[in-house]
This record gives C-alpha cells, sequence and structure tokens, in this order.
C-alpha cells in the first residue's frame, strides 16, 4: 500500500517495522495506541500533515528532536500516561495542538514559543500542568489558548497581553487569582472565560477592562469576587455570565454596553440591587434567579428585545416595574418569590409563552390576562392565598394551566375560550367546589383534581376525547361521576379515597383504560361490567370495605396486578383463567373469603398475598405457578395445609406466620431459589420436611413453633445468614451448623428443652449470637473460631457457669449477660470490647483483668 494517504486504527497492535508505511501518508489516526513512545523509524513521512494518538499508552511522544516539516495537527487527547510535551523544534507548520485530559502532563517544552503558525492550544484537564513556557505568551500566531480545569494551573504571566493574535481565552476552573493588568491590551480577544477560579483567594482583575475592544463573550460565572471592574468600553459585548458569584453584592454600570444580548445573574445570593438598563436595548435574556436579597428591579421600559426574564427564588422580591415595553417576551418565570404580592399589567405582552408564578404565596389576585393571546403555559401552583382567576377567554393557545395547592381558589372562571389546553392541575384546591363547564376543551389529555376535599360533583366529560389521565383521589366528598363513555383514550383512571362514592358509572368504552385505582372507596359495594377493558394493566380494589363481589374478569387478559387487601366483605372470586399476565395477586385481610378459584392459567404470577384471610381453609393447586417469587400465608388461621409446592422454581419467599392449624409442610425440595422462609407462629406444626435443597435460603424464621422437637439437617444452607429459633418449646438439640459459612446472625430464644448447643467453629462470618431464656443450657461450645462476632448476648441461661474464651474474638464490642444466675467466671476479655454488661449476675466472682 505505497500510496496509502489516510489510515485509521483503532486499539490495534502493529507488528514489523515503522518505515515500511507509506510515504505518501497525510492523516494518521490511532486511537488506543498501546506504543509508550513512537519509534525513530515511523519519521520519514514526509507528507504527514495529521497525527492523532488518542487514547494511548504513550509516556513521551517521540525521544528527542524530530522532523515532520508538514504537520499541521497534532491530537495527543486522553493519554493519560504522557508526562510530558514533544519537542516542537522540527514542526515548523504545527498550527494546532491537542492535549485535553492528558492528566499526567506537568511539562511544555520550550520550543512551543518559537512555533510561528500555531494557533490553537487545547490543555482542557491538564490536572498537573502548573505553567507554560515563558516564550510562549510572545507568540504572535496564537489565536485559540484553552486552560479549562487545568486545576494546578495558578498564573498568567503579564506577557500575556502580547499575544496579539488571541481571540480565545478560556482558564475557567484554575487555580488562577488575578487577571494580568496586560490582558486589556488584548484587542483582537472576543472570549474570555475565568469561571470559578481562586478557589482560595477572590479573583483580582485590572481597574478597568476597556481597552478588550473586540470582547463579545466574558464568563466569570462560579466566583467568590464581591465587585467587579469597570466594564466601560465593553462596546461589543454580547454575553455577560456572573452567575454563582455568592459574595456579589453590586454591579457597576451596565450603561455602555448597548450589544449586550444575555446577562446572566443568576445565584448571586448577595445581590440586593440591579444597575440601571436602560442602555441595554439588545438585550434578549436576563437571569437573575436565586438572587435572594434582590428586592427591586430598575426600569425595564428599554428593553424592546428582552424574550426572556427569570426571577424564579426572588424571596424577598415584592414588586416588578411596568413590563408595558417588552412586546417580545416569550418566557416570564417568577416562581417562589415569595413577597411578590401584586403583578404589573400584562397586556403588552403579546409575545409572552410561559408564565411561571408558582409558590408565590402573597400573590391573591392576577392582572388581566386578556392580551395574552400566545401564552402556552400559565403555572400558578402554590400560590396559597389566590382567590380568584380573570377571565381566560383570549388565552386561545394555552396548552397547559396549573393551579395545584390553590387552597383559597373557590371557583374557576369559564374554559370556553382555551381550546387547546392539554393539561388542567387543579390537585389540592382544598376550597374548590364546582367546575366549569368542559365542553369546549377538546384536546384536553390530563385532568388532575386529587385532594379537592369539597368537590362533591363534576360537569359532563363527554366533550373530552383526547384525555388519557383522570385523576380524582381525595375527594372526598364526591359521590357520583358523570357518563365516562366518549372517553376513548383514557388510559389512567384515579378515584382512591372517594370516601362517599358508592356506584361508578359505565365503563363500557374505555378500550384503552390501562389503569383504574379504586382503594379506599369505602363505599363502593359493587363494580360495572369490567369486559371492555382489555388493556387493563392495574386493578387497584384495596380498602373497599363493603365490596362484596366482583364482575367477570375473563376479558382482562393484559392485567398485570390485581389488588383486593382489606375488602372485608369479599368472600369469593371470579374465575382468574383468563388473566394469563397477571404478575401480582393481592388478597391480604379479605377476612371473609373462604376460598380462592384455580391459579393454573397464572404462569406469570410473580407475587400471591394471601395474609389475614383468616376463614381461607384450602388452596388451589399451584403447580402451573412457574414464576411465582414471593408467597405470604401469614394469618390463614384456618388454613391446615398446603398444596404441593414442587413447581414453583423460582419461589424467593414462603411465609407462612400464624397458621395456627398449620401441622405439616409439603416437600420443599423444590425450593432452590427460596431465600426467606418464616413460620412463625405455627404452633401445631410439628416436623419440617428436609431443607437440603434450599442452597439459597439466607432466612429461617421458626419463632413460636411450640410442638417442634427436631430440625431436619441444615448442612445445605450453605448461603443461611439469619437463624432465628425463638419459642420453640420443646426444641432439645440443633443438628450441626457446620455448613453454614455464611451465617452472620444466630438467635435462640425461650428454646427451655434446649440443653446443648452443636460446635460454632465453622461460623466464621457470625456477627451477633442471641440466647435468651434457654433456661437447660448449662454450657457453650468454644467461640474460638467467631472472628467477626461483634455482639454476644445471653439472657436468662440460668444454668451457665462459665463463659468458654473470649480472647479471639477480636471484632467483639458488645458483651450483655443479663440475669445469668449461676454465671460466676468471665476468664478473659477481648480487647477491642467497648460495652459491657452484667446486671443480676449476682454469683459473678471472677473477672479479668481489665488494665
Amino acid at each position: 500500500m505505497k500510496k496509502l494517504r489516510l489510515l485509521q486504527l483503532c486499539k490495534v497492535q502493529l507488528n514489523g517495522e515503522y518505515k515500511h508505511l507509506s510515504k505518501e501518508l497525510i492523516w494518521l489516526s490511532w486511537s488506543g495506541c498501546p506504543l509508550k513512545s513512537i519509534p525513530d523509524d515511523f519519521f520519514d513521512q514526509p507528507r504527514l500533515v495529521s497525527l492523532e494518538i488518542t487514547s494511548g499508552k504513550l509516556v513521551q511522544v517521540w525521544e528527542g528532536s524530530k522532523s515532520l516539516e508538514n504537520l499541521k495537527f497534532l491530537d495527543l487527547r486522553s493519554c493519560l500516561d504522557l508526562k510530558k510535551s514533544p519537542d516542537f523544534s522540527n514542526l515548523p507548520n504545527l498550527e494546532e495542538l491537542m492535549l485535553e485530559w492528558c492528566v499526567s502532563l506537568s511539562e511544555i517544552h520550550p520550543s512551543i514559543g518559537h512555533l510561528k503558525k500555531l494557533s490553537l492550544v487545547n490543555l482542557t484537564g491538564c490536572k498537573n500542568l502548573i505553567s507554560l513556557p515563558g516564550d510562549f505568551y510572545k507568540s504572535k500566531s496564537v489565536q485559540t489558548l484553552v486552560l479549562d480545569e487545568c486545576c494546578q494551573f495558578s498564573e498568567l504571566p503579564e506577557d500575556i497581553g502580547k499575544m496579539i493574535s488571541l481571540r480565545v481565552l478560556k482558564a475557567s476552573f484554575t487555580a488562577i487569582r488575578q487577571v494580568p493588568h496586560s490582558t486589556v491590551r488584548l484587542m483582537n480577544l472576543t472570549h474570555l472565560s475565568l469561571a470559578g477560579v481562586g478557589s482560595e483567594f477572590p479573583l483580582r482583575f485590572p481597574d478597568s477592562l476597556h481597552g478588550l475592544d473586540s470582547l463579545r463573550n466574558l464568563d466569570l460565572s462560579n466566583n467568590d469576587f464581591d465587585t467587579l471592574p469597570s466594564l466601560n468600553g465593553l462596546s461589543k459585548l454580547e454575553s455577560l455570565r456572573l452567575s454563582d458569584c455568592h459574595h456579589l453584592h453590586t454591579l457597576p454600570s451596565l450603561s455602555g454596553l448597548s450589544k449586550l444580548e444575555s446577562l446572566q445573574l443568576s445565584n448571586c445570593h448577595h445581590l440586593h440591587t440591579v444597575p440601571s438598563l436602560s442602555g441595554l436595548s439588545k438585550l434578549k435574556s436576563l437571569q437573575l434567579s436565586k438572587c435572594y436579597h434582590l428586592h427591586t428591579l430598575p426600569s425595564l421600559s428599554g428593553l424592546s428585545k428582552l424574550e426572556s426574564l427569570q426571577l424564579s427564588d426572588c424571596h424577598h422580591l415584592h414588586t416588578l416595574p411596568s413590563l408595558s415595553g417588552l412586546s417580545k417576551l416569550e418566557s416570564l418565570q417568577l416562581s417562589k418569590c415569595y413577597h411578590l404580592h401584586t403583578l404589573p399589567s400584562l397586556s403588552g405582552l403579546s409575545n409572552l409563552e410561559s408564565l411561571q408564578l408558582s409558590d408565590c404565596h402573597h400573590l391573591h389576585t392576577l392582572p388581566s390576562l386578556s392580551g395574552l393571546s400566545k401564552l402556552e403555559s400559565l403555572q400558578l401552583s402554590q400560590c396559597y392565598h389566590l382567590h380568584t382567576l380573570p377571565s381566560l377567554s383570549g388565552l386561545s393557545k394555552l396548552e397547559s394551566l396549573q393551579l395545584s395547592d390553590c387552597h383559597h381558589l373557590h371557583t374557576l372562571p369559564s374554559l370556553s375560550g382555551i381550546s387547546k389546553l392539554e393539561s388542567l392541575q387543579l390537585s389540592k384546591c382544598y376550597h374548590l367546589h364546582t367546575l366549569a363547564s368542559l365542553s369546549g376543551l377538546s384536546r384536553l389529555e390530563s385532568l388532575q383534581l386529587s385532594d379537592c376535599h369539597h368537590l362533591h360533583t363534576l360537569p359532563s366529560l363527554s366533550g373530552l376525547s383526547k384525555l388519557e389521565s383522570l385523576q380524582l383521589s381525595k375527594c372526598y366528598l364526591l359521590h357520583t361521576l358523570p357518563s365516562l363513555s366518549g372517553l376513548s383514550k383514557l388510559e389512567s383512571l384515579q378515584l382512591s379515597d372517594c370516601h362517599h362514592l358508592d356506584t361508578l358509572p359505565s365503563l363500557n368504552g374505555l378500550s384503552k383504560l390501562e389503569s383504574l385505582q379504586l382503594s379506599k372507596c369505602y363505599q363502593l359495594h359493587t363494580l360495572p361490567s369490567l369486559n371492555d377493558l382489555s388493556k387493563l394493566e392495574s386493578l387497584q380494589l384495596s380498602d373497599c370495605h363493603h365490596l362484596h363481589t366482583l364482575p367477570s374478569l375473563s376479558g382482562l387478559s393484559k392485567l398485570e396486578s390485581l389488588q383486593l387487601s382489606k375488602c372485608y366483605l369479599l368472600h369469593t372470586l371470579p374465575s382468574l383463567s383468563g388473566l394469563s399476565k397477571l404478575e401480582s395477586l393481592q388478597l391480604s385481610d379479605c377476612h371473609h373469603l373462604e376460598t380462592l378459584p384455580s391459579l393454573s392459567g397464572l404462569s406469570k404470577l410473580e407475587s400471591l398475598q394471601l395474609s389475614k384471610c383468616y376463614h381461607l381453609h384450602t388452596l388451589p393447586s399451584l403447580s402451573g405457578l412457574s414464576k411465582l417469587k414471593s408467597l405470604q400465608l401469614s394469618n390463614c388461621h384456618h388454613l391446615p395445609t398446603l398444596p404441593s409446592l414442587s413447581g414453583l422454581s423460582k419461589l424467593e419467599s414462603l411465609q407462612l406466620s400464624k397458621c395456627y392449624q398449620l401441622h405439616t409442610l409439603p416437600s420443599l425440595s423444590g425450593l432452590s431459589k427460596l431465600k426467606s422462609l418464616q413460620l412463625s407462629n405455627c404452633y401445631h406444626l410439628r416436623t419440617l420436611p428436609s431443607l437440603s435443597g434450599l442452597s439459597k435460603l439466607k432466612s429461617l424464621q421458626l419463632s413460636n413453633c411450640h410442638h417442634l422437637p427436631t430440625l431436619p439437617s441444615l448442612s445445605g444452607l450453605s448461603k443461611l445468614e439469619s437463624l432465628q429459633l425463638s419459642n420453640c418449646y420443646h426444641l432439645h438439640t440443633l443438628p450441626s451448623l457446620s455448613g453454614l459459612s455464611k451465617l452472620e446472625s444466630l438467635q435462640l430464644s425461650d428454646c427451655h428443652h434446649l440443653d446443648t448447643l452443636p460446635s460454632l467453629s465453622g461460623l466464621s462470618k457470625l456477627e451477633s449470637l442471641q440466647l435468651s431464656n434457654c433456661h437447660h443450657l448449662h454450657t457453650l461450645p468454644s467461640l474460638s473460631g467467631l472472628s467477626k462476632l461483634e455482639s454476644l448476648r445471653l439472657r436468662n441461661i440460668h444454668h451457665l457457669h462459665t463463659l468458654p474464651s473470649l480472647s479471639d474474638l477480636s471484632k467483639l464490642e458488645s458483651l450483655w449477660l443479663h440475669d445469668c444466675l449461676e454465671l460466676r467466671t468471665i476468664y478473659d476479655l477481648p480487647t477491642n470490647l467497648k460495652f459491657l454488661g452484667a446486671p443480676n449476675c449476682l454469683h459473678l466472682v471472677t473477672m479479668p483483668n481489665f488494665s
């Protein structure tokens, strides 16, 4: 390939000699180059113009001085191991040098100052670079110098004023403390960025910036200075950024900035006044958000081109000047102006598109909105004292009207003229008792009325053909709904906590409904047909205390979640056979539910909750629930047996606490993914099946299994982390614990007949050992292998005479020995112990030397 001109490589290792590369090569790009240095035989490249070696392993680019006569572009970005730049002596035509994010780079070769054609130097992110060679600042060719995030770069010398071609100087987030006086001689400079510099000391300036006649962009944001030098003479300045200058309290005159288009002062927390803006005839954007101490604004009358005025979070701003001359204003943001109590006329804002007044807590009225023909968004949420609205009839382009948390708003004006409205939010308008007609809102997609506590009726919804979300939760006095038949695009209907709602209108026609929430509709006793809800994914009916029956669910083929908890009067369920996508079935606290329909078709069910179904006495087959992860049957007092669990290969949690009549369990051998098994308060449980197949079990709880005399082998529970055996009164022995290498917590409370413990030597990760009320236990096994034990608690172990050695328990911090009445001797204590308590150990006479 002797004529090859362009070569691009990525993360490749080349073998052979580089002298065989084409001598016609113009451009070489090698990303992820593995070389530590470019070998000498590479440099016979007389026509090479661009060399890009990025994200490589270079430590030095080349050794000594190498000749690449025609090289114009040298790109070494993100060579993280590169410590110094190459010698540039024989690169006479180099124009652009890019060394961004060479984070180890600490030295630039002095020859950089002799490159007569160099125009761009980018050193962004060279975190170890402290300075540049002195001759560099005498360059007459460099136009762009970028030093952003060179966090150790601390000084610009006075010679920088000799860089007569410099147009762009970016040195944000460096350690520079002072702007040299000579900077004002940079007559061609158009962009100066010194954001976030001088973190230890405020940035110092010359007395005036006069002389920077070409400057268009000045970024001094995120600095700690409190004043600025004079800006007179910056007649071409277009953008001035001073945001996040938290200590800035005053500004110099802005009168000479006749071309300024953007003035950013957001987060200047101590700025309390703004100078006259009368000369800023071209200003388009004025940002003053979070100027907490700003209490007034100067006249805005001359800002005929202003498009955006941002004053959000100006907490002490209590009034605004006239807005009459702002004919091009598109966005007015006044959110969280807590002390703003009135607005000037808005009649001249013919181009206004967004008006944000949320959280203006003291605003109680609005001026006329009649001239805002282009307004698209009106936000008034959390205007707590707003009690009335002006006419909205002229807002023909309004798309979003937000009035949530307007606690004193008791009525709305006519909505008939806002035909393009898509979102109407009225949540937490506590005193709103009626709504105006909605008949003209043909484009409305979201209607939010949650927490309108006094709303007792709704107007017709028949014209809302595009409505997708209707939220009416916590409308406590709402007792009836209008027809929903025209809401063909409705996806979400939320009616939770509508306490007085006793019936629903027909749901026929809601073919796109995905979520129906009716929880805590206490008076709801029946539901209409659900047959048309073919896309319904979530049906929530929890806490519908008077609901005693459900309609057919056969048409709900996409239903994923069915919640019926605390439907106290529900005694039967319809067939579930068509719910092939159901993932969650919650029936907890259905006190009168006696039986369940077949679950055979629920192949995707992951969670089945039946806790506190007090009258449930049998379960259908679970064999088809191949994806079930959680089975909760706690407090099913009358359940005597369980069906086979053999097909539940993905079950992770099995809760059977307080199943008082349960006396036996089926085989658990197929539960290979079970992580938690809870059998507390199963009083009649007399035996456990083998646990050998539960290789992923992490938690085993057997509290109050009074008649359980023994446990099966625990040898296969290699991942068990917690073992709790409280109130197992007849348990007299434990199986070997030697295989429980990950056990972290062992609790043995009120096992009254337990007289011995197996060896604990294999419990290398045990952190907590608690033994309470084991009255027949008179000795403990060796604790020497419990290297991670942090807490040892022994309570009411009456016959224990002595403790085994504790000296090897290097992480033991807490030792609690309560009511160990016969305990006489503690031989030793670990050095890391922080707490020792031994109340009512009346016979304790021998203790180690605490010194």
